[in-house]
């Protein structure tokens, strides 16, 4: 009776709370392109990088959460239907999971070199690097992630799962290491340097100033970059790892007693605890245009002008409105 309760919340929890994630993640990132995409956010280095992300993100939703809707609401499973779909489904969803958070890492890359002091590093900070970038990136996820395709398949008839207990190890200390660890980690250097390299900028212009004995009104720029880097950072760190690092140690778990008896009890509860990460990451994973709004004036505005149909019009950015914003990518691990 207790395990029947426990599979009940299980399904419960894939039906509804899916499909309205699902509904509410590719309506928040579709509207995040459709902005980063508009002319006065285009142009720039970190929204190109940002675009890239948030497309990776709505094809990861649509891969990978349209699979869990489908198989709870008419109990038809795209991985037991197909041996193509049960590599291309998991292959897909893992590349544009990683593809997504090495374009937010781009993004914290491309502020660092353009607040450099030097020439040589802020020439990374290009638009046409951006575009190389968003063309070399995607196809080096692919290439990275071919092993699935291998190492996932049909252990038997109409059932899809990995093929082997070594890579099922290697496969979630991968995922734990290089996502779940080392991503937020350069996050937090690279935004730390940027920080720092602002404030240095900063003191080199009061220098400057109290030469010339002049007086410069602060540009609101300036004046909010710190602010706008040190939000970043904070949402950025807490959010990935609140929102990540469970999921992530979860699979360690699992991949440590994959292979052992259980009861028919401790297997529900583990089901139920894994669609419950699952379905917060999916919520995070398709927040993107609610945190990049509240985190950023520009990016309101733009929102708003899309809203009201003003595609082709273009508005005329006021003196007090910041040009460069940062925001917080939500990446929904599987």
């Amino acid at each position: 009776m207790e395990t029947q309760t426990i599979d009940a919340w299980t399904v419960e929890l894939q039906r509804w709370p899916m499909l309205a994630a699902f509904a509410f993640g590719e309506a928040s990132n579709i509207l995040s392109v459709l902005v980063l995409a508009r002319p006065k956010l285009r142009k720039n280095t970190c929204s190109l990088y940002l675009l890239g992300a948030s497309i990776s993100n709505a094809i990861g939703i649509f891969v990978g959460l349209l699979y869990f809707i489908v198989t709870s609401q008419f109990g038809f499973s795209f991985l037991s239907a197909s041996r193509g779909l049960c590599k291309f489904i998991p292959f897909m969803y893992y590349s544009t999971l990683f593809l997504a958070s090495w374009f937010i890492l781009l993004a914290c890359i491309d502020r660092y070199c353009s607040t450099h002091s030097k020439a040589a590093i802020r020439r990374f900070s290009h638009i046409d690097a951006a575009k190389w970038f968003l063309i070399l990136l995607p196809c080096f996820s692919f290439i990275s992630h071919i092993h699935l395709l291998v190492y996932i398949d049909w252990i038997q008839i109409s059932l899809c799962s990995f093929t082997s207990f070594n890579y099922i190890l290697f496969f979630y200390f991968y995922y734990v290491i290089f996502y779940a660890f080392m991503t937020p980690l350069l996050y937090i250097i690279f935004a730390g340097l940027t920080i720092l390299n602002v404030r240095r900028i900063k003191k080199v212009v009061a220098i400057v100033v109290k030469r010339n004995r002049g007086f410069i009104k602060p540009h609101q720029r300036q004046n909010t970059l710190d602010a706008q880097l040190l939000r970043m950072l904070i949402v950025q760190v807490l959010s990935f790892v609140i929102l990540t690092m469970p999921l992530a140690a979860w699979n360690i778990y699992i991949s440590f007693t994959y292979y052992r008896p259980k009861s028919a009890t401790t297997r529900s509860l583990e089901a139920l605890v894994s669609v419950n990460f699952r379905f917060l990451n999916f919520i995070n994973s398709g927040s993107a245009c609610v945190v990049y709004a509240t985190t950023s004036h520009v990016f309101r505005e733009e929102l708003m002008a899309l809203l009201r149909c003003r595609w082709f019009r273009k508005t005329i950015l006021r003196e007090h409105q910041p040009h460069v914003f940062f925001i917080t990518p939500h990446i929904a691990p599987l």
